[in-house]
């Protein structure tokens, strides 16, 4: 695992190892995964040209724009799942049915892989790299504001994942993170292609 990875995956482990409420640590915690994941994909966005992000490996693989296309659809999605949490009536404080190390894992794991539902593929909607990131900019500047502003518990909120089952509030905010992780990974692999276009 590259050595950034595992310091988100450290990152999203540690914040979420205290149990019961949500505390201001892990507040602060989730924040600098934001952050880090943040800083970490538009360091590999940072410098391409509009060749390289179209540049796609095959015909049925995605290029870095698509990549980024579909984490600003997924993180609005995501933020979808956590807003409509809260809306809702807090559940018991059970277990859940995975801990915040699987998820951390298992979202980041790129030996894993999954179609992507319909409504998060990208379509190719951005009509230069840059618009692409200033859409993932305005997404990101979203979460961050929900994770700082929410008053509510978000270990004290359920909703299910398809593949992990039933997850907190705190990890699916971790999951929000760790998914553009993933796609900052896959954007690594596409710049690694062979045929990838030079600068």
């Amino acid at each position: 695992m590259k050595i950034w990875l595992r310091a988100v995956v450290v990152l999203l482990v540690l914040g979420g190892l205290a149990a019961g409420d949500f505390s201001e640590a892990e507040r602060q915690s989730l924040l600098g995964e934001l952050k880090e994941t943040r800083a970490r994909l538009l360091d590999e966005l940072e410098g391409l040209s509009e060749e390289q992000a179209r540049y796609q490996p095959a015909e049925d693989r995605w290029a870095v724009i698509h990549a980024l296309e579909h984490i600003v659809l997924a993180e609005e999605a995501l933020q979808g799942v956590i807003v409509g949490m809260l809306e809702g009536e807090p559940a018991p404080k059970t277990p859940t049915d995975a801990s915040d190390q699987k998820v951390a894992e298992f979202v980041v794991d790129r030996s894993q892989k999954f179609n992507a539902p319909e409504r998060v593929q990208p379509t190719g909607r951005y009509q230069s790299l840059q618009e692409g990131i200033e859409a993932f900019e305005a997404v990101r500047k979203r979460s961050i504001e929900l994770i700082s502003k929410t008053e509510q518990d978000l270990r004290a909120y359920r909703a299910g994942n398809p593949v992990l089952g039933t997850l907190d509030g705190v990890q699916w905010a971790k999951f929000l993170s760790g998914h553009s992780a993933r796609h900052t990974l896959q954007i690594r692999e596409i710049k690694a292609s062979d045929g990838f276009p030079g600068s």
